[in-house]
Parts: structure tokens; C-alpha cells; sequence
């Protein structure tokens, strides 16, 4: 079973959140916690908070957070905020402040590794006339 967070319009830049996004994939939920406190960046909190989030869709369904990991997280562009700067003369500068948006797919581990089966090799065939 999968559990989708979506966590809008985050005020800081995706370059920024996709630094600490690719460390953080394949994780399980009970230590990511106590890893992103690590980092000294300011997208740790907002992720931190996606996180449990996420954890209680899982509690609401009478699941065990502890048995799932991170499958999948993605940082896209969200709306940008357009301003001016305004300076002498007249003159004028647009200035555009990037907001994020952050996609969290929550699935279950794999209780078992699936084994590789050996394929077998086939013998070629003969021309028969």
C-alpha cells in the first residue's frame, strides 16, 4: 500500500530542496527523522513536517509506520512571486522568488528480497533438412 503527502508552495528554492531530497530515498520513516536533524539546512523542517504527516495517513489506516520507507520524492517548481525593485530614476527590476512543490510517496518495505532466478541457456537449432 502507497501513501501520497504533497506539501505546497514551500518558499525556498527546488536547487536547495533537491540537495537534501536525493539523500533521503530508499530510507525508512523511523530513522529519517533523526538524520535530517543532522543537516543544518532550513528545508529540514519542512520535510521533517511532510514526513509525519505522512506517518499519520499511515496511523489512520491502522498500519505500522515502522515497517515503511520513503519509495519515491520529488521536488518540482510551484508558483513563482513576482516583485519589483524599484530604483533611482525610474528605473525598475522584476525580481521573481521561487516556491516549491514537494511530491512524498510512502511504501511498504520488502519484507523478503525477491531471489534472482538463474535463466537458462537454450541450445541453438540445428538446420534439419
Amino acid at each position: 500500500m502507497q501513501f501520497i503527502q504533497e506539501i505546497k508552495n514551500v518558499t525556498i528554492k527546488p536547487r536547495k530542496i533537491r540537495e537534501v531530497v536525493r539523500s533521503i530515498k530508499n530510507r525508512p520513516l523511523e530513522t529519517l527523522k533523526g538524520e535530517l536533524t543532522l543537516f543544518d539546512k532550513s528545508v529540514n523542517q519542512v520535510l521533517i513536517k511532510g514526513i509525519e504527516a505522512a506517518e499519520d495517513r499511515i496511523k489512520n489506516a491502522s498500519q505500522d509506520p515502522n515497517e515503511y520507507i520513503i519509495k519515491r520524492i520529488i521536488c518540482n517548481e510551484g508558483l513563482k512571486l513576482r516583485r519589483r525593485f524599484i530604483g533611482s530614476r525610474g528605473r525598475s527590476y522584476p525580481l521573481l522568488k521561487q516556491r516549491s512543490n514537494i511530491n512524498i510517496v510512502v511504501g511498504e518495505k520488502l519484507k523478503e528480497p525477491i531471489a534472482k532466478t538463474k535463466k537458462t541457456r537454450t541450445k541453438p537449432k540445428t538446420d534439419q533438412q
